[in-house]
This record gives structure tokens, sequence and C-alpha cells, in this order.
């Protein structure tokens, strides 16, 4: 791996709600504990954080500058660790081994997917595809154009082929100036043909694309009974549930992709089924499910470790059951609010199924005092090392009506 996730998230997203100092030592002491996990290796070893660096600071106070002069007083201290850049490193310690191939993609999913595939994205490529053929063709024919002519329609075409274009034409990235941004692209490779003293095609007239991004989700579509699985791929019993995925980041400074990948909700007469599906390992993980039932006794308002995430709101509603899968454990906890924000074990559960990036469990709707009719809540939850990463639904909770079906 060639960036180590967490760090760099927890610079891009989690420290700029934190005191400057604490995050600095927060970080110094996951440092710490990667050196102590290598003891006994005397090999160098390279810790990569890696993210869009002049993006986040301007969410930080004094633009990061407190946390990045409290880091480096702690790093520069500390004669175990030192900064250092790829190519420094490899100057002292040179490459042993040769990647035979290495795919090409991003941080982002792995793939290339936030700039290329979807209608709006593929159409721009294809647009500016057109206005560059059309200017190459242009040259050709008039090969005594002046040199400063073909310099401003090149210099047109170039701001065009930027990324960024197509990162606001992807669906899961929003923007309220959306328009704006389509308006632009289309102006750039407009000019390309005014310098070139051609018309604009009508096709450049037209916005390229109006959607706003959606959630993707279904609904639930009737009874689900399944028969609980560490399969990897949902079984077709699993085809009436409903589900909800997550939205990607929308802003400049964009997350690696979630770790939780697909929530499957269903229910039948009887019991509540829930599947929730990971893009990693799900040992490392604190997984946890909350539900919120109208005119519950006790209910407590926020999430377990949910001060340690300020992007991450609670759901509106209070929240009245906790089902908790701990790190490494092979079983889930019943857990009860008790109306001052802790929560009280009630049962552990054994109707679950625990693959490696992937749990089912079921519950007896009477065990959560619900019974066909009701409606709750439903938002699930992932931390690690008592920090929580990601919620699923992101913004408040999902509403499941316990419909009856004949």
């Amino acid at each position: 791996m060639f960036r180590d996730h967490q760090l760099s998230d927890l610079i891009g997203f989690a420290y700029k709600h934190w005191d400057e100092r604490a995050a600095a030592e927060d970080l110094v002491a996951r440092l710490w504990d990667i050196h102590d996990r290598l003891a006994g290796d005397d090999a160098p070893h390279l810790v990569t954080i890696i993210l869009d660096g002049e993006n986040c600071w301007e969410e930080y106070d004094h633009n990061g500058d407190l946390f990045l002069r409290h880091l480096y007083e702690l790093i520069s201290g500390d004669s175990s660790l030192q900064t250092t850049t790829l190519s420094e490193y490899l100057a002292r310690f040179p490459a042993k081994d040769a990647l035979p191939r290495l795919a090409a993609g991003s941080w982002i999913g792995a793939n290339l997917e936030t700039w290329i595939g979807e209608p709006a994205q593929n159409r721009a490529w294809e647009y500016l595809k057109r206005a560059k053929t059309r200017l190459t063709e242009w040259q050709a024919a008039y090969p005594l154009a002046d040199l400063p002519v073909l310099e401003r329609a090149l210099r047109e075409l170039y701001i065009a082929e930027g990324s960024d274009w197509f990162w606001w034409y992807y669906s899961r990235n929003c923007s309220e100036n959306e328009l704006l941004f389509d308006q632009a692209f289309r102006g750039h490779l407009n000019r390309v043909y005014k310098i070139m003293g051609i018309p604009s095609p009508s096709w450049l007239k037209e916005p390229i694309s109006s959607a706003v991004a959606a959630m993707p989700t279904r609904p639930v579509g009737g009874y689900t009974s399944p028969r609980l699985s560490t399969a990897e791929v949902a079984s077709e019993q699993w085809l009436t549930a409903g589900y909800v995925e997550p939205l990607s980041s929308t802003g400049a400074m964009q997350r690696a992709r979630t770790v939780m990948k697909r929530l499957y909700y269903g229910y039948d007469p009887a019991d509540l089924y829930l599947r929730l599906e990971l893009t990693e390992k799900i040992s490392p993980f604190f997984v946890v499910f909350y539900q919120s039932l109208p005119g519950a006794d006790t209910a407590n308002r926020h999430t377990r470790y949910g001060g340690t995430n300020l992007e991450i709101e609670s759901p509106e509603s209070l929240l009245t059951w906790e089902i908790a899968v701990f790190p490494g454990a092979s079983y889930a906890v019943l857990n009860r609010s008790d109306g001052n924000g802790g929560w009280v074990p009630v049962r552990e559960m054994g109707s679950i199924a625990l693959g490696p990036r992937n749990l089912e469990l079921s519950l007896p709707l009477a065990d959560l005092g619900l019974k066909l009719g009701d409606t709750l809540d439903l938002v699930v939850n992932l931390a690690r090392d008592m920090v929580l990463l990601e919620a699923l639904p992101s913004r408040n909770a999902l509403t499941v009506q316990l419909v009856p079906r004949g």
C-alpha cells in the first residue's frame, strides 16, 4: 500500500476539529504505535502520508500553521522519527524490488471513476476530443498561421484538459456552482473555435449536465428472510431487501474510498435483518447499528464516539438501541440506551454471520419493542481506535416502515 489511508485522512478531515497540540500529539503517538509494532525489525520503514495538501488547511485555525508547528517540534525532538520525501528516502535506501505492473488508478476507490465513466463526464471528454481534433485539422490546413494565435488556442484547450472539470461532472461531487463550472468549461472550448475564426458548434451551447447527485438507494420490496451467510456477495434472498450506499465526499478535499460499501436492511413478520458490506477487512473496526423508536422510555442524543469526528452529525432521532460488534469479535451485543449517553448491555446476539469484509445479523422485532406497522430509524457507524470514521446514511437516519405485506 503506497499511502497510509488513516493518517492521511486524519489530517485531511479530522484534526481540523481538534486542539492543535492534541492533534499533533495524537499523530506522533500513532507513528510510535506503528514503530512499536515493527519492533525487532531494524530495516528502515517509511510511513507515507499523502493528501491534497493545498486544500485542507483553510479549515484549520491559522491555516494549519499552529498544528504543523507543534507537529514538527515533536518530530524534531524525537531521534527515532524523521521527515522525508519519497525521493529523499529512495536516495538513501534504494529500492530492492521492482513492480512488474502498476495499474492506473487513484487513491479514491483505486480507479478513475471520479473523472470518467458517467454520461456527463463522457460527454465532456467527447466535446474536448472534438475541439482538439478540429484544432489539429485547422493547424494542418493553415501551417503558416501566426504562432501566437495557435498558442492562444492551445492555452484554452490545455485549460479544458484540467481534471477538475471532470471531477465536478461526477454525480457524487455536487456543488451549488455546478452550472457555472459547466458554463466555464464550455466557454474555454468555445474560445478555441473563436480563436480559429470558426463558428462555435451548436452542441457547445447547451449545458452538459444539470443532474443533481442522489444517494444510491433501494426501498424494501417485500418480506426478507435470508439465511445468514458470510458470503462476500449477497444471496438472492436479499433481493427484496432495501439498501443504501454512501455518498463520496463532495468538496475539493475528497476522501479515499469509503470503508462502508453498502447496507442492506429488511424484515419479515418476526425479525429484522441487516447486512453490511465493507471495502476493507472488518476485523479492526468497531461496527455499531443504532435504532430509534418513537415514544421510547429512554433514549440517547449522540452515538458512541460521536464527538471525535465533527464532520459526522448525530442523527436527529433519539437513539434507543445499539447493536455493537467490537473489533475482532465474532459476536454482537445488544445494548439499550440509559438516557444519559451510556449503553446498557442486554444480551449477546447469536444470530450473526461474520465474513472477512461483511456481516449479516438478525434480531427479533419483539426484542426491539417493534411489530408490523411500526416505523424505526436506522443508522450504522464505523469507528477505529475510538475515532468515528463513517456513518451510513451520512446525513440523518434511514427511516424504515415495517409495512404488513400480503
